[in-house]
């Protein structure tokens, strides 16, 4: 892109006045410890970024440009501290010159201002592995092909790479969970509506077949084309007598509440899932700790230099041996990251079925409200909140974490129970609606319920998509970095 012509450093580390005449050509600078070799190194990396990489990251301290830039007759006088570069820009054959101050080490001036040229230095400028030094070369060339990825990573100082595809991850995990939550709302609505209907699926040709039979009893046309976001009322007028409630849906759904609250295999399955995962963890301390310190130890492998540990200052026998055990460790914590998928997976299902129990009993509660069983109500209430509790356990792994002992699923109290079956007799004992009535509240129930199915649907499907992209952008991510560190 660029090649150096000459240099000129004036009052600058421990460099009162040089001129080199470099020629565009590769070149070797060599002298006793003390003449200024390092000197030079820094005065081309500060003309062409405005930094010195040697001064700045991990044991650096205070050190900095603008106090330890000047060589030590000049410390007050930053702006007599300057370095000149010319340049020869490879593709153009055009000559510049660079000159950079301490005093305002950002800016600079370009001496002919060709665009090109002036490119090419910011591109230079964004690259930190501009200058190396001699440790952390042999630390790259020494390391397992296996590491090598990450030695690059931390070599080049890409910290941010690791850290934005953390980011990444996070908001997939987030969406993900959302999306869950979404999937498992969707799911509960379409089952309510397809109970509701007595049919297996939400195809058209079933909705049609159901929904025309009911209209044809109250004299209304029949909807040639019937869907999840059809009207099914529509051009229906008033009734005489109408109720609030279709009797036979209300009945069915009690029923099929029961049913599902006695016949509790798939809860205990995936209660049992969440217990076994956890398990892991509670007989193993240290794969729990591991999965604390799973993001400590990737920081940490990427900031050893020498043989004192980053995060504690202890010294070790090599950096080597250091390296080593924080590898260890991440392997470690790798197996704990894996428990913590399991945990993950199994929660959200366990999680899916606790919310669709719950969407069951807004209807119950209803049917009992209508019948004036406010005992039963309040059981109804109570043991949402137990549900809800519990459902807000199951949502992150740090929740399930924090509330092991408290993720059994909520034992059908006794009153429960007895009020579900007073509510069921009560339905049982009422006179049937005409048809008239039973067709118009059975077309009312069912447009609520298309409603709820409708946004719920819509939801899933703004989640998933939001689900789809941060898999899309995560995945993308992880491939082109993978793919240029290694």
């Amino acid at each position: 892109m660029i090649q150096l012509e000459s240099i000129t450093v004036e009052e600058f580390r421990g460099i009162r006045f040089m001129e080199l005449d470099l020629g565009s050509r590769s070149f070797v600078i060599h002298g006793p410890n003390g003449s200024g070799k390092s000197g030079i190194v820094d005065a081309i990396d500060f003309a062409l970024t405005g930094s010195i990489r040697r001064l700045t990251g991990s044991g650096t301290g205070g050190v900095t440009v603008s106090t330890h830039g000047p060589h030590v007759h000049q410390r007050n006088n930053p702006g007599a501290s300057r370095v000149s570069l010319t340049v020869r820009h490879v593709r153009s054959d055009k000559l510049a010159t660079i000159t950079r101050s301490i005093k305002t080490p950002g800016e600079f001036t370009l001496e002919p201002d060709d665009p090109e040229v002036r490119d090419a230095i910011s591109t230079i400028g964004s690259h930190p592995e501009l200058t190396l030094s001699r440790r952390e070369i042999l630390k790259f060339v020494v390391s397992q092909p296996s590491s090598r990825a990450q030695e690059v990573q931390a070599l080049l100082k890409l910290d941010r790479l690791a850290d934005f595809r953390k980011l990444l991850k996070s908001t997939l995990t987030n969406v993900s969970r959302s999306a869950s939550t979404a999937q498992a709302a969707k799911d509960g609505a379409e089952e309510a509506l397809r109970s509701h209907l007595d049919i297996a699926g939400l195809g058209q040709a079933a909705i049609a077949e159901v929904i025309n039979r009911q209209r044809a009893i109250l004299g209304a046309h029949p909807l040639s084309s019937v869907s999840i976001d059809t009207s099914f009322a529509d051009g229906i007028g008033e009734v005489a007598g109408v109720v609030d409630i279709n009797l036979e849906t209300a009945r069915r759904e009690v029923d099929a509440l029961n049913a599902k609250v006695s016949n509790t295999g798939s809860l205990v399955e995936a209660q049992v899932k969440v217990e076994l995962a956890l398990g892991e963890l509670a007989s193993d301390q240290s794969l729990r700790r591991a999965l604390q310190h799973h993001g400590l130890y990737e920081s940490g492998l990427s900031l050893i230099d020498d043989d004192s540990c980053p995060l504690c200052g202890t010294a070790w026998s090599s950096a080597d041996a250091l390296r080593a055990h924080v590898r260890e460790q991440i392997q470690q914590s790798n197996r704990a990251k894996e428990v913590s998928d399991q945990i993950s997976t199994a929660s959200l299902e366990y999680r899916a079925i606790v919310e669709r129990i719950r969407q069951d009993l807004g209807p119950i509660a209803r049917y009992a409200e209508r019948a004036s069983l406010a005992e039963l109500q309040a059981e109804i209430d109570r043991w949402g909140d137990d549900l809800g509790r519990l459902h807000d356990r199951l949502r992150t792994v740090d929740t399930v974490l924090a509330n092991s002992d408290g993720l059994s699923f909520p034992e059908l109290s006794a009153e429960l129970s007895g009020g579900l079956e007073t509510l069921r007799s009560a339905l049982a004992a009422e006179p049937n609606q005409s048809q008239a009535v039973e067709a118009l509240t059975f077309l009312t129930t069912a447009d609520d319920r298309r409603n709820t199915a409708r946004v719920a649907r819509a939801r899933h499907d703004k989640a998933q998509a939001a689900r789809d992209a941060a898999e899309t952008v995560y995945s993308s991510y992880c491939r082109a970095m993978d793919g240029a560190l290694t």
